[in-house]
């Protein structure tokens, strides 16, 4: 599931905004997700070394809780899909 914002001052384009993104989500790679978003990912990506390393800092933290949010932090998301794309 993606989320799609928009601002306020913007909501006359909504149609024209939803033609572009649906005109660059064709890439048979990723169905459905946007080109331009799947390069922005490439250059903003998070290493999986480093996010390991925030895990641990946010299990730390977390203390106790830590054990009930495991199963969100590994449900299957996009980025899943984007690492095997490289």
């Amino acid at each position: 599931m993606f989320k799609f914002e928009i601002r306020k001052e913007n909501s006359d384009k909504v149609n024209e905004i939803l033609w572009l993104l649906k005109r660059n989500s064709i890439d048979p790679v990723f169905l459905g997700y946007p080109y331009g978003l799947v390069e922005a990912d490439r250059f903003a990506r998070v290493t999986n070394e480093e996010l390991d390393y925030l895990k641990t800092r946010f299990m730390s933290k977390a203390g106790k809780w830590y054990k009930e949010l495991v199963p969100y932090l590994n449900a299957l998301n996009s980025h899943e899909i984007l690492d095997n794309i490289r």
